[in-house]
C-alpha cells in the first residue's frame, strides 16, 4: 500500500525563485486535457498560477492615453463634445449620471444604469459624426443570471455581470436567446463597494472572464475587461505578458470625461487595437471569408467546435505573404492562458494549393528567445527532429507585433500606490526575495507587481519587469500523433528511441530542447517502412549554446594510470585494470576525485568502474554561459526533473557537476525517462486510452494505490508534490523498485521487457547523478539508447509480441485521449482537484497542500 510522508511547507519551497531558463513551466493540466467540466475552483487556481509575477498596475491617465487612444488630444476633444451633449440632454446633471444609483445600491441595481449610460455615449458618438463607421461594432447586455456558452465542451460555467457584445442591437437580442463567449467584446464585473477586498475579488473574477474570451476567440491577441465597484471603474488588459490595469479607479461621476473615453474606445478603435488578430479571417460554413468582428457573424459560423472552426491565416514576411487555410485545430488548450506562449497549433493547407499540408504553430515567444527555426538551424536534415519550413514574426500595421510596443504602446509599470493591503503569501518567496538572493538591487527594478491569489486576494509581492513577447508563426512539415497514442509497446519504444536520437543530434549541434513531454514526441507514419518513426517537436523553449567544452579523452599518462591500478591493488574488494584507470582518470581528471566517486558509488551499492568503455564521440556545449531570457523555468511540470522544480541538486548528487542549477542535458534525459514511466503506468496501449483503474471514482485499495502514484509523480497541480516525490525517490532509489515498478500496466505486451528497461534506466539515472563526470554530457544519450535498443530487440525476438500498427485515418486533436470509463454511474464525484485529460485520475485521499503536508508515495 502506498503510504504518505508528512512534509513541512517551507517558505523557500515556493515557485518564485530565480532560475536559469526562458519561459514558465507548463502546469499539469497542459499535458493532459480534460473532457470534464472545469470548475470555478480550478479556474481560480489557473488564474492565480498564470498571473503569478505577471500582474501590474499603471497610472490611469497613461493607460487611457497609450492603450485606449490613437490620438489622445483628439479623443479628449470628442469626449468633451459627448459630455456637453449628454449634459444638455440631462443624462448627466448635478455632478452625477442621471438614474445611476447612489452609494449602497446592490450589484443588480447597477447593471442597467451602467448599460444605459454606455449606450447613450455610443448614440451621441453616432449623432456627432454620423458618417464615421465604428472601428468595432459594440452593444451592451446584462448577463448576471445566464451562463455563457463555450465551444469548449468542458468550459467553466461563468456568468459575467455585463458584457459588451460584438455587433449592433440585434447581437444583444441574440445574446439574450443564446449567449456565447465567441461574441463577447469586453466583459464587465460589477461590485457594490470599492474596498480593497472587494476590488481584489472583482479583479480575480474579471480575469476568469477574460480567460474565457481568450480561450474561445482564437483570433484574439489580448482582451480588455472592466471592473465597476459602485461608481468607481478600473480597466484591465490581459495579453501573453500578463495583466496590466489602471492604478487608480475612475469615479464615473467626478471624472465623467475619462469614463466617456473608456466607453468610446471600445467602438472607435479598430479591432486590432482591441485585441483581434488582423492576420486571421473566419471561414464560415457558407464559405464567407471575413473578420470575426463583422456584425453579420453569428456563433454558428464558428461551427460546433473550436477544433473544427476554419480560419484563413496570412503569415507575413518582408515583401511576401503566405496564405494558409486551417483544416483542424490540433492544440488550443493554452490559447486561454493569461501569460506565457499561448500556443495554438493547426493542421493547415496552402490556399493556393490545399493539397500541400503543413502544421502551423502560433506562439508568443519571448523577445529575447530564439525562434524554433533558429534552434533547428544548426541541425542537418534528420527526420528525428521536426522539419521546419520557416519561423516568422508577425506584424500589425507594418510594425512587429509584440506585447511591449504593439499592444501596450510602450506603457510600462512604475512604482506607485499599492492596490491591496494583504502582502502575506504563506509558503512562497517573493520575486524580490529571490532577486535579493541573486544580488539584485530593488532600486534598479522599481516596477511593482501584484499577485492574484487563489483565494481572490491582490497581493503586492515585489518588483519585476514584464516579459516582452512577440507573436510568431512556425510552419512544420512534420506531422504525426503524440506518443501517448501509441498502438503497441514496440511502436512506443521505437518512437522514444528516435526522439532520444533526435535530442542527441540537437545537443551536439549546439541546442538544448528543455521541454520533453509526451506532447512533444510524435509518432510519424513512414510509408517507406513498416516501422513508424519518432520525431521530437516543439523547440520554442530551446536554448542555443555557444561555448564548446574541451573534448574529454581517456588519460594518456601511463605512469599516473599505473599508480591508480597499484593503489587499488592494496585495497580489497576493488579491482581496476589499466584500461579502467585510463577511463576513470579521463572522466574525473584527478586521482583523489576518482577515489571519492568510486567510494560513493560503492556506498550506494553501485559501481563507477565501467566494464564497457563509452567515450564521447563529439564535443558538447557548456550550458552555464548562456544568458537566460527570463528568470522563470521551462518545461512541463509533470515531466521536469526534481532538481529543476526545486532549483537544488538531488541530495545524493555529486558535487562534480559544474553549474548544476542550470537546465542541462541530463535533466532532459531524465524527462524522457518520466515520459516512459508515465505512459507505461497510465496507458492501455492502443489509441491513448487510460487504464480503467485510473478512471473510477470508487477505487479499490489497489486502484487507489495506482491513482496515488500517478497523482504524486505526474498529475498533481502543485509543484511541491511533484518535486518532493521525485527528490525522495532519488534519495531512496530502492523505493522506485518497491513502489513504482509494480504500477506498470500488466496488460501491456512485453511487460517484463518494459519493467527491465524502466529499472535499468532508473539505475542509470541514479548512478549518473551520483557519479557525474566529464564524459556524462557526451555519453548519456548513448547509454540510454543502448537500453532502448536492447529492449526493442528483445521484443522483436518474440513472435507475436509486436502487435500490428493501426494507420491514422483522420486528422485528430493532440490534446484528448479517448475514454474507456468504467461503469460507475452511481458513484459520487471525487473530491474536486485540477482536472486534466478526458477522465482524470481521481484525487487520492491526502492532507491539503499548504497546511501541514504534501502527498507522498511512501513513508
Amino acid at each position: 500500500m502506498v503510504r504518505k510522508r508528512r512534509y513541512a511547507v517551507r517558505p523557500s519551497a515556493g515557485t518564485t525563485g530565480v532560475v536559469h531558463a526562458t519561459t514558465p513551466p507548463k502546469t499539469s493540466e497542459h499535458h493532459e486535457q480534460s473532457r470534464h467540466l472545469t470548475t470555478v475552483d480550478k479556474m481560480r487556481a489557473m488564474v492565480s498560477d498564470e498571473l503569478e509575477d505577471h500582474a501590474f498596475v499603471v497610472p490611469t491617465e497613461r493607460f487611457i492615453d497609450c492603450i485606449l487612444s490613437e490620438d489622445p488630444q483628439a479623443d479628449a476633444d470628442v469626449a468633451a463634445a459627448v459630455f456637453d451633449k449628454l449634459t444638455t440632454g440631462q443624462k448627466y446633471a448635478a455632478d452625477r449620471w442621471s438614474g445611476f444609483p447612489s452609494d449602497g445600491a446592490t450589484e443588480s441595481e447597477l447593471y442597467l444604469p451602467f448599460i444605459r449610460i454606455a449606450t447613450h455615449i455610443g448614440a451621441v458618438l453616432k449623432e456627432l459624426d454620423p458618417e464615421r463607421k465604428p472601428g468595432t461594432h459594440v452593444a451592451w447586455s446584462p448577463r448576471p443570471d445566464t451562463v455563457l456558452k463555450s465551444l469548449h465542451k468542458n468550459a467553466a460555467q461563468l456568468r459575467p455581470d455585463i458584457v459588451a457584445v460584438i455587433g449592433e442591437q440585434d447581437a444583444v437580442d441574440q445574446m439574450q436567446k443564446d449567449a456565447h463567449w465567441v461574441r463577447v467584446h469586453t466583459p464587465v464585473e460589477v461590485k457594490r463597494a470599492a474596498d480593497a477586498k472587494t476590488v481584489a475579488e472583482g479583479v480575480a473574477q474579471l480575469c476568469r472572464y477574460i480567460r474565457m474570451v481568450l480561450g474561445d476567440q482564437l483570433d484574439r491577441r489580448f482582451a480588455l475587461g472592466m471592473l465597476l465597484c459602485g461608481s468607481k471603474l478600473s480597466v484591465w488588459l490581459c495579453d501573453k505578458s500578463g495583466l496590466i490595469g489602471t492604478r487608480n479607479m475612475i469615479d464615473i461621476h467626478k471624472q465623467p470625461k475619462q469614463f466617456i473615453r473608456v466607453i468610446m474606445a471600445l467602438s472607435r478603435l479598430p479591432p486590432s487595437r482591441l485585441g483581434w488578430d488582423p492576420d486571421m479571417l473566419l471561414i464560415t460554413p457558407s464559405g464567407r471569408i471575413l473578420p470575426s468582428t463583422d456584425p453579420s457573424v453569428g456563433y454558428t459560423d464558428f461551427r460546433s467546435s473550436l477544433y473544427d472552426t476554419k480560419w484563413q491565416i496570412t503569415v507575413q514576411s518582408v515583401g511576401t505573404e503566405h496564405v494558409l487555410v486551417t483544416e483542424k485545430a490540433l492544440s488550443i488548450v493554452r490559447a486561454a492562458s493569461l501569460s506565457g506562449s499561448g500556443t495554438v497549433i493547426w493542421r493547415v493547407g496552402e490556399k493556393a494549393n490545399v493539397e500541400k499540408k503543413y502544421v502551423l504553430k502560433r506562439i508568443w515567444r519571448l523577445a529575447t528567445a530564439p525562434t524554433e527555426e533558429q534552434v533547428r538551424s544548426r541541425l542537418g536534415d534528420t527526420p528525428r527532429v521536426c522539419k521546419i519550413k520557416y519561423s516568422r514574426d508577425a506584424f500589425v500595421a507594418g510594425s512587429l507585433d509584440n506585447t511591449e510596443d504593439s499592444i501596450r504602446k510602450g506603457l510600462k509599470p512604475e512604482e506607485g500606490d499599492r492596490v491591496a493591503v494583504d502582502q502575506d503569501r504563506p509558503g512562497k518567496r517573493s520575486r524580490a526575495e529571490a532577486e535579493g538572493d541573486a544580488g539584485n538591487d530593488d532600486a534598479s527594478n522599481p516596477e511593482k507587481y501584484i499577485h492574484i491569489a487563489a483565494e481572490d486576494r491582490l497581493v503586492i509581492v515585489g518588483v519585476h519587469k514584464p516579459d516582452n513577447r512577440v507573436r510568431c508563426y512556425t510552419l512544420m512539415e512534420t506531422f504525426g500523433k503524440p506518443i501517448k497514442f501509441f498502438d503497441n509497446v514496440s511502436q512506443l519504444l521505437h518512437a522514444l528511441k528516435d526522439a532520444v536520437e533526435g535530442h542527441q543530434e540537437l545537443w551536439f549541434s549546439g541546442s538544448l530542447h528543455r521541454d520533453i513531454s509526451p506532447g512533444n514526441i510524435l509518432i510519424v507514419e513512414d510509408d517507406q517502412s513498416e516501422e513508424d518513426a519518432g520525431s521530437l517537436i516543439d523547440l520554442e523553449h530551446g536554448k542555443i549554446l555557444e561555448d564548446l567544452m574541451p573534448m574529454p579523452l581517456p588519460c594518456k599518462d601511463r605512469r599516473q594510470c599505473q599508480k591508480l591500478v597499484d593503489w587499488y591493488e592494496d585495497r580489497p574488494g576493488v579491482d581496476v585494470s589499466f584500461e579502467q584507470a585510463e577511463d576513470l582518470l579521463g572522466r574525473y581528471q584527478d586521482p583523489d576525485n576518482v577515489v571519492e566517486h568510486v567510494k560513493k558509488a560503492r556506498g550506494a551499492g553501485m559501481s563507477a568502474i565501467r566494464e564497457d568503455f563509452i567515450a564521447p564521440k563529439n564535443q558538447y556545449f557548456d550550458v552555464r554561459n548562456t544568458v537566460a531570457a527570463s528568470k522563470t523555468r521551462t518545461g512541463t511540470k509533470a515531466f521536469m526533473s526534481g532538481e529543476l522544480l526545486s532549483q537544488h541538486p538531488y541530495a545524493h548528487s555529486t558535487d562534480n557537476r559544474p553549474g548544476c542549477g542550470a537546465h542541462d542535458v541530463l535533466h532532459d534525459v531524465e524527462s524522457f525517462f518520466w515520459v516512459l514511466v508515465y505512459l507505461v503506468i497510465t496507458r492501455e496501449g492502443y489509441e491513448g486510452h487510460r487504464r480503467p483503474e485510473l478512471l473510477t471514482n470508487t477505487p479499490s485499495l489497489e486502484e487507489e494505490t495506482i491513482q496515488n502514484v500517478t497523482y504524486c509523480l505526474f498529475d498533481a497541480a502543485d509543484e511541491l508534490t511533484l518535486r518532493d516525490n521525485k527528490k525522495d525517490l532519488f534519495l531512496n532509489p530502492e523505493d522506485f523498485k518497491l513502489h513504482i515498478l509494480p504500477m506498470l500496466n500488466p496488460r501491456l505486451e512485453s511487460k517484463d521487457v518494459l519493467a527491465e528497461l524502466v529499472e535499468n534506466w532508473w539505475k542509470l539515472l541514479v548512478l549518473t547523478y551520483l557519479t557525474y563526470d566529464l564524459y556524462t554530457p557526451g555519453v548519456i544519450h548513448d547509454q540510454v539508447l543502448s537500453l532502448l535498443r536492447t529492449a526493442i530487440d528483445k521484443i522483436a525476438a518474440v513472435p507475436g509480441e509486436s502487435s500490428p500498427r493501426y494507420p491514422q485515418t483522420e486528422t485528430r486533436t493532440w490534446e484528448f485521449s479517448p475514454s474507456k470509463r468504467v461503469n460507475d454511474s452511481s458513484a459520487k464525484p471525487a473530491t474536486p482537484k485540477p482536472q486534466r485529460e478526458e477522465s482524470p485520475t481521481p484525487a487520492p485521499k491526502r492532507t491539503k497542500i499548504g497546511q501541514s503536508s504534501s502527498p507522498s508515495l511512501m513513508g
